[in-house]
């Protein structure tokens, strides 16, 4: 469902509005999250909590989607055009910061609630706390005004185009394929370092399961991508895109399968640095990659076109790496899924080298930066 709810929410934020898109895909979530937590169990209702459960779950499908880049579209176009690398990284930081929340309050539970206690009710205290994403649409709604800037260069009175045709054309589909490509490093290696790797740590190394595994795995997620996004979507700003990029990539392809095998010795000091460093890697590609994937397409159909190849990356690299670094473990080795990295490395490198010149970086407005100084070359 990702990549249809980023196509239909990109059509909508290009047609109608960024901020109209916002707001749909955050009650898309505060309700059917909410609605999970009061869902009847199958010992009530038989099949039909299946096809509640169903229902609700494509609903958030669409929600997430787009959500995560209409977020990303509204705030780059909304910050000063030297600082789209910052703010798209705040973004993703922020998102990182959704997941380490979840991870506190699923510690918080587990740890003040018996088995008997969660299953028979607990676990429906985080859901029902879903509702209070709405005050976030609510507060957008009401209180955030418009922003039509992506249109403004169109002749007045002028019928927009359909986004997913501007999309999917010519002239985009070369940065179409490239975008699917890119974010493939960050979905894949996010979810491999940071969801799956806690239970690695736990129950799949080879020898001792390192102490303190998801302990390890939210400092380490908070310490070395909340903390650091920011500062390299700052440093893209002032280097460029690519060559922040490329640095994460070549990192994480030449020493990420050996921070694997550092992680699965079973030291807790040792595993919290290797995790760290493949943060860190992660941090270098995906803070520049926000406002990269922004560049590469015109205004009036950006956001249609990044959540269509965001979403594609997620689904193909996100949604399996967990799956098939167990598989790994389990038909070839311990290390093996360190090469599932380098892997992820390579598909972003070819998605770089394949991507034409950004149409709306900084380079091609010439535009420089010398330390708070914005000078404009005339051409």
């Amino acid at each position: 469902m990702r990549p249809i709810g980023g196509m239909f929410m990109g059509y909508i934020g290009d047609t109608y509005g960024r901020k109209k898109a916002l707001e749909l895909s955050i009650f898309l979530m505060a309700f059917p999250t909410f609605a999970m937590g009061c869902l009847p169990t199958y010992d009530q209702v038989g099949w039909m909590s299946i096809v509640l459960l169903t229902v609700v779950r494509l609903m958030q499908g669409l929600s997430v989607g787009g959500q995560l880049m209409a977020s990303l579209v509204y705030t780059i176009e909304n910050a000063p055009r030297n600082r789209w690398g910052l703010h798209g990284s705040y973004v993703m930081s922020a998102a990182n910061c959704g997941t380490l929340l979840g991870g506190i309050v699923g510690y918080v539970l587990t740890t003040f609630l018996d088995d008997d206690q969660l299953h028979s009710w607990g676990w429906r205290l985080p859901f029902l706390a879903g509702i209070l994403v709405s005050l976030s649409g609510l507060y957008l709604k009401y209180c955030v005004e418009e922003d039509s800037a992506h249109l403004d260069h169109l002749p007045e009175g002028a019928e927009v185009e359909n986004p997913i045709k501007i999309a999917f054309s010519k002239k985009n589909r070369r940065s179409l394929v490239a975008s699917a490509l890119v974010p493939m490093l960050w979905s894949g290696g996010f979810y491999l370092c940071f969801v799956w790797m806690a239970i690695y740590m736990k129950d799949l190394v080879p020898g001792a399961p390192v102490p303190g595994a998801f302990a390890i795995n939210s400092f380490s997620l908070f310490f070395s991508l909340c903390l650091t996004f920011p500062l390299s979507g700052l440093l893209s700003d002032y280097w460029g895109r690519k060559p922040v990029m490329i640095l994460g990539a070549s990192l994480m392809c030449f020493t990420g399968p050996v921070m694997v095998v550092l992680i699965s010795n079973g030291n807790p000091y040792i595993a919290f640095i290797a995790q760290s460093a493949l943060g860190i890697y992660l941090a270098l590609w995906g803070a520049p990659m926000m406002a990269w994937l922004a560049e590469s397409f015109p205004p009036e159909a950006r956001l249609t076109a990044v959540s269509i190849g965001y979403n594609i990356a997620q689904a193909i690299a996100g949604g399996t790496s967990p799956v098939l670094a167990t598989v790994l473990v389990d038909q070839v080795g311990a290390y093996a899924p360190g090469a599932m990295l380098t892997v992820y490395g390579l598909l972003g490198l070819v998605g770089l080298y394949i991507a034409p010149a950004p149409i709306d970086s900084i380079e091609s407005r010439g535009i420089m930066h010398i330390g708070d100084t914005e000078n404009t070359i005339l051409q």
